[in-house]
This record gives structure tokens, sequence and C-alpha cells, in this order.
């Protein structure tokens, strides 16, 4: 009896193993993202998705395993099984610049691949905020909101996250990091809806990098 319940126990072991090892069924497509795709060369961070359908369209099944690998900076976790047709990975810089080429790779040998730049870029000193218009009547609007990151020297710093907050209204961002683009700069919106409460509103809108930030007010009037 104890013979045939580890005889049991073994072959589910033996199932479970190969669960884990599904190869990419056939017809499926595969494709691999990373955002952003440029990142410091110290503290930056990439998020590295595989998104996979099967040859009928539906998602990739769950357990799939994904193996990724980079020649420059480290992915963490190194694997991953598929989840909603999707599998993720992060790469981490190491404080070398250069273009990381990571790879995502399947039982079976199917891979997909993207480049993500690593690059020097001078700390963030200063930010600067602005707005299309810092006055608004009762309705409401929209209003775009320009943030800007500077060097010490007031160079431009590109692929630095800045955060945008309000004390009232909606932002596009939903207050998720917006990295500067080559000149320094990125680009968010708010709505701020009626106000109805009688009374002229100032709202205060900050920008964030780290430690730094910023404020400007805009008014609402009644």
């Amino acid at each position: 009896m104890r013979r045939y319940l580890i005889i049991f126990l073994l072959l589910i072991f033996l199932i479970a193993c190969n669960q884990s090892n599904l190869p990419l069924p056939d017809g499926s497509t595969v494709e691999i993202i990373a955002y952003p795709g440029i990142i410091p060369v110290h503290g930056g961070v990439s998020t590295i998705t595989v998104i996979g359908y099967e040859k009928d369209g539906r998602p990739l099944r769950d357990g799939i395993l994904v193996n990724f690998r980079t020649d420059l900076g480290i992915v963490e976790p190194m694997t991953a099984e598929t989840k909603n047709g999707k599998a993720v990975s992060y790469l981490k810089s190491t404080g070398i610049p250069g273009n990381a080429n990571v790879t995502a790779w399947f039982v079976g040998g199917a891979t997909v691949s993207v480049v993500v730049r690593i690059q020097n870029h001078n700390p963030v000193k200063t930010l600067l905020l602005t707005a299309s218009s810092y006055s608004v009547g009762r309705d409401g609007g929209y209003i775009a909101l320009n943030g800007y990151a500077f060097d010490a020297d007031n160079n431009p710093v590109s692929s630095a996250p800045l955060i945008f907050s309000t004390t009232r209204g909606n932002l596009s961002s939903n207050g998720n990091p917006l990295l500067t683009d080559s000149n320094g700069k990125a680009t968010d919106n708010l709505y701020l809806p009626l106000n109805d409460t009688g009374s002229e509103l100032k709202i205060k809108v900050t920008l964030y990098h780290g430690s730094l930030s910023t404020t400007i007010e805009i008014n609402q009037g009644t």
C-alpha cells in the first residue's frame, strides 16, 4: 500500500513539473514590451512584459514558463509563469550605461527580444511647473500642465520621472510617474469639475521628483 502511495505522489509531482514547463502552443503570437524604454544608469527599472495569444485569439493559458535574460543589467525574476496571457519581469540597471538586449524565451526555443537604453544623466537639481491657464471659470475644464527637470547647470534632464499632484480635480496621469523627454519636459492634464461651493477656490498643483518639489496655484471662480 505504501509503495502505491509513493508511486501516486511521484506521478503527481511529474505532472506538476511537466505543466510548469509547457511549451508555447503552436500558432501562438508573442510580443515583448519594455516600459520605460530608457532608464537611468543608477537605480533604473524597466518593466518587461511578455504578452501572448494562442492561434484562436485567446490569451496564452496560465502556467507557461517564460525565461528572461539580459546582456546588461540584471533581470528579476529570471523566470515567470503566464497569467491572463502575460508574464512580467524587471530589468534593473547596475551602474553601466549602454543598450540592454532583454530576451524572453520559452520551452521549445521560441524567443522575443526588446532593447532598453541605460543612459547616464546628471541628477535633477531644479524643477519648473507651468500651466496653460492659472484661472478658470465656475464650469471648470481642462488645463495642460508642463513639468521640467534641470541639472545643476540648468541643462534639461531626460528620462527623469516626474509626479504631478493636485488638491482638486483629476489628472490624466492618475498620479503615476511621467518621464521627461529630451527637452526635460513631461506633460499632464488637469480636469477641474464644476465649482458649486459658492466661493472662489484656490487649487494647488505640485510637481515632485524624489525629495524635490515645486507648487503653483490655480484659481477657479464662482
